[in-house]
């Protein structure tokens, strides 16, 4: 199995002990853009703060 990760992402997660490695990926690969659309009536919902505060976080 294989995930890709940001090398910051890699670093900040290590191995957790389970003896996984990790290495660079040797591609050019473009960046991408990321935002998040929602109808305003979600915007004082809890559940839905956390989540966009959890994606916004895990892509910057």
């Amino acid at each position: 199995m294989s995930a890709p990760l940001t090398n910051a992402d890699a670093r900040r997660r290590g191995s957790g002990g389970l003896g996984l490695g990790w290495f660079p990926v040797e591609a050019g690969l473009p960046d991408v853009e990321v935002g998040q659309l929602r109808h305003a009536r979600l915007d004082a919902d809890p559940a839905h703060r956390w989540l966009r505060g959890t994606v916004a976080d895990a892509l910057h």
